[in-house]
């Protein structure tokens, strides 16, 4: 009987990726696969990523189709698999391409496979191979050019559930729903201290102040917004998103939606400028990126006033430290993660004290 998911990329065989494409795919019913290998890419820490290189049985008959595809694949660090399992983040991506990608313009890979298990422990991802596009890179930051693709982007995925009936779904983090606010400051009380053990010493004592406000007021903070709700990526970065920025087919597509929530748009934007962008990119350019954005929500029928816009984000800046503090403490210590993480904490906090953003944690 054929395996609903194989969850490792060296069990990926011919003849399960054969019959699996075969089942779901009408244009793979008459190709057979004859082999399949694989290599690790990506730098991801809640899942892991395979490029699987495919050859068919008659190459020459089938030149329409994909000679790679992408398998997005639970995490070999044993501690993030448990972590992402237990948080429905594997799930909640399954979920995501099967049930809300369909609704927006945002670009997005074809899904050609998708399936998690019932506890949502294991899954697999079968995606286009987006090559030659890249993933940006967190520690060099980037280019406005690519900031303005990405909001963009972002702005069409926000337009498209706007106050919408279609953010249905159990799957859909609501963090300021019920016991979730108080349970996500919990976690924030835990990671904090150790958190700060790993990083600290790389912290200037008005960020680590910051920190101690944050986490302090955070649970009564989420509690609090009233404004108006979209889905949100909520690790809106560059190293989740694959550029193409050279010719007439310039693309920005966004992977990676294990952490979808609903919560304020300005969440998403404020995390990508916030986190992607050096301060001094961002101190000259975020104004006119926030309006970028306003107005391709207004493109898409969406009305906000300036006046709120940039508020929402000079609030929504804080969101940043729940996926870059919990992130850093329940994953495992690499030297590359670690560097990111402190990278982008350095940024957020900074971001915020510019920003002024405790104004909104004391009120």
């Amino acid at each position: 009987m054929l395996s609903a998911i194989v969850s490792l990329p060296e069990a990926i065989t011919a003849e399960w990726l054969s019959k699996t494409l075969a089942i779901h795919n009408p244009a793979f019913e008459s190709a057979t696969i004859s082999t399949v290998d694989y290599q690790m890419i990506g730098t991801g820490k809640m899942g892991d990523n395979a490029r699987l290189t495919i050859e068919y049985q008659d190459n020459g008959h089938h030149h329409a189709l994909p000679r790679s595809l992408v398998a997005k694949l639970p995490a070999a660090d044993p501690v993030a698999k448990q972590m992402s399992a237990s948080s429905g983040a594997y799930a909640r991506e399954v979920l995501f391409y099967q049930q809300q990608a369909q609704h927006t313009t945002m670009q997005l890979p074809k899904i050609y496979y998708s399936a998690s298990d019932n506890k949502g422990e294991e899954f697999i991802i079968l995606m286009e191979d987006m090559a030659p596009a890249e993933p940006g890179d967190q520690l060099r930051g980037e280019t406005i050019h690519r900031a303005e693709m990405a909001i963009d982007q972002v702005a069409k995925l926000h337009a498209a559930f706007w106050e919408s009936d279609k953010l249905e779904g159990e799957h859909i983090s609501k963090p300021y729903a019920g016991d979730n606010a108080a349970f996500g400051g919990a976690l924030l009380q835990d990671a904090w201290p150790k958190f700060l053990d790993r990083f600290g010493a790389g912290l200037e004592p008005s960020a680590i102040e910051f920190g101690d406000l944050f986490v302090g007021h955070y649970s009564q903070w989420m509690q609090g917004f009233k404004g108006p709700k979209t889905l949100v990526h909520s690790d809106f970065r560059s190293e989740n998103i694959l550029f193409n920025d050279h010719g007439e087919n310039a693309s920005a597509i966004t992977v990676d939606w294990q952490s979808i929530a609903i919560s304020c748009g300005l969440t998403d934007v404020a995390y990508f400028l916030g986190g992607s962008l050096t301060c001094e990119l961002r101190r000259q350019h975020e104004k006119a990126l926030v309006a970028r954005y306003r107005s391709a929500l207004e493109l898409a029928g969406i009305k906000t006033s300036e006046t709120e816009c940039w508020q929402q984000y000079r609030e929504f800046a804080m969101n940043a430290f729940m996926p870059v503090i919990l992130g850093a403490v329940y994953t495992g210590a690499a030297e590359r993660s670690d560097q990111m993480f402190l990278t982008m904490a350095q940024r957020h906090f900074q971001q915020c004290l510019d920003l002024q953003s405790a104004e909104f944690l004391l009120t």
